[in-house]
């Protein structure tokens, strides 16, 4: 069973949010403050910490954890400042969840960051003299083959000996995000202001638009390159594309508290270099080694 480590001293908030951990399945440990927060590390075994933003001193919460585990990831619950998420982030946290989306994105993303920190799969000693690796994928519009499509190329960083797992499970959210944009607004040219409310409409066109060409038709192409001194990706779908220059700022109130712009602010804080092509449908993410 994974255990989860819930901060926050709002008692309402962190009722709920325990709630939905336990029906989940998840164990669950909780603490109003840093202090106590760090006793119930070292006491109990932890496999991610969720800090509410309204907490006491939350991102001192985050710097405190890191600093002390820092193999156990911590992901935000945002509150309503423009800069919670991007202080966050910076300060080590793996991801952010705007308080009004709790309820409905809090597992996917636990879900996808435990899946993250999984134990390494056996049988890597072949790559450990391996000093530079490259590979191109091309996948359909299927999310599901995001995990072993990501695991793959966390098991080369880890054989390279590519940074820390802190840095791993920065990539891999990086990379993660950039591929699911690419598949689902991309591709099929899904609105992310569908998932806005219930997310009911999001949902149906969704359903209609893998079946329906030419969304289903197309692909995503991968391709990295890793070498000593860094990372390179370059995700591309084949959907018409958009003008760059029109992002919003994903660190602006407004984008903070939406799904649009989220990925955008995730693979900025994670990767060195973040760049568009000219038609839209092209990301490049770069990590640089450190030495």
């Amino acid at each position: 069973m994974k255990r989860i480590l819930v901060v926050d001293d709002t008692r309402a908030q962190c009722a709920a949010v325990c709630r939905l951990l336990e029906q989940a399945g998840y164990g669950v440990m909780f603490a109003c403050n840093a202090a106590d927060s760090l006793g119930e590390l070292t006491r109990s075994r932890c496999d991610l910490a969720l800090v509410g933003r309204k907490s006491n001193g939350a991102l001192g919460v985050v710097d405190q954890i890191r600093q002390a585990h820092p193999q156990i990831p911590v992901v935000v619950i945002t509150g309503t400042v423009a800069d919670d998420a991007a202080d966050a982030l910076r300060r080590g946290a793996v991801s952010y969840l705007p308080q009004r989306r709790v309820d409905r994105d809090l597992l996917p993303t636990l879900e996808q960051i435990l899946g993250f920190t999984r134990d390494e799969r056996p049988g890597r000693r072949k790559l450990e003299y391996c000093v530079e690796a490259s590979a191109r994928f091309v996948v359909g519009n299927d999310i599901e083959v995001i995990p072993p499509l990501v695991a793959h190329i966390d098991e080369t960083l880890r054989a390279m000996r590519f940074g820390d797992d802190e840095v791993r499970i920065r990539i891999k959210v990086a990379l993660t995000e950039a591929v699911t944009n690419a598949m689902l607004h991309g591709n099929l040219e899904l609105d992310s202001e569908l998932r806005e409310g219930d997310g009911t409409a999001w949902d149906n066109l969704l359903r209609e638009r893998r079946a329906m060409s030419p969304y289903h038709d197309r692909r995503v192409v991968v391709d990295y390159r890793l070498r000593s001194e860094g990372i390179e990706f370059n995700v591309r779908d084949e959907g018409p594309g958009f003008d760059p220059s029109r992002i919003p700022d994903p660190r602006c109130l407004e984008s903070l508290q939406r799904q649009s712009g989220r990925g955008v602010l995730l693979m900025r804080t994670f990767m060195h270099e973040v760049r568009f092509n000219e038609r839209g449908n092209e990301v490049t993410l770069v990590r640089h080694a450190t030495r």
